[in-house]
């Protein structure tokens, strides 16, 4: 059976992705900072997904869990790259601790988890890893900056490994929502 590994595994699309998933014969992983969240998104689910709380939001948390997905998810199939954090407003108005939270929740948490996650694909010659990046990693609107910045980087970071990961067996794929409730 097929393992999948989705980050932001509390929300709404993290859901419709599971369902999907779920579907097609993997076996879930819901990575998330809340375990509410993850236990109504398993309650929509027909097998009991494995539940593993995560704070993407401190360079603590993301090296941890990190450091988790390398050790326990040695077999790992697809990675889903979807923890994301938006607040919007004129950077001028976000404070420091927000802009920081964009960029570790939306771009180190990926980059990192996706580091440790491809070592074990790569040995293995294969597996998947999928960004859910956004429209905003394309289109800066005003009052976006901090966000936008952050997927802009997760969508250079994807094209980077792209390239890097060519002929390894390891694909890298990316999906641009516009705005989701």
């Amino acid at each position: 059976m097929k393992t999948a590994l989705i980050t932001g595994g509390g929300g709404a699309i993290a859901e419709q992705i599971a369902l999907r998933l779920e579907a097609r014969g993997y076996c879930l992983v819901l990575a998330d900072v809340s375990r509410e969240r993850m236990d109504s998104v398993a309650a929509h689910l027909r097998h009991e997904p494995t539940l593993v709380h995560c704070d993407l939001s401190t360079i603590g948390g993301i090296r941890e869990f990190a450091d988790l997905v390398q050790r326990e998810y040695p077999d790992l199939d697809l990675l889903v790259n979807n923890a994301g954090y938006i607040e919007p407003g004129d950077l001028s108005d976000l404070s420091a601790e927000k802009v920081d939270r964009h960029i570790l929740i939306n771009l180190v948490a990926p980059m990192q988890v996706t580091r440790a996650a491809v070592k074990n694909m790569r040995a293995r010659g294969r597996g998947d890893v999928l960004a859910i990046v956004s429209m905003g990693g394309i289109i800066a609107l005003r009052g976006s900056a901090a966000y936008s910045a952050s997927k802009f980087g997760l969508r250079g970071f994807h094209t980077s490994i792209q390239q890097e990961l060519a002929g390894s067996g390891v694909r890298v794929m990316g999906v641009f929502p516009s705005g989701v409730d």
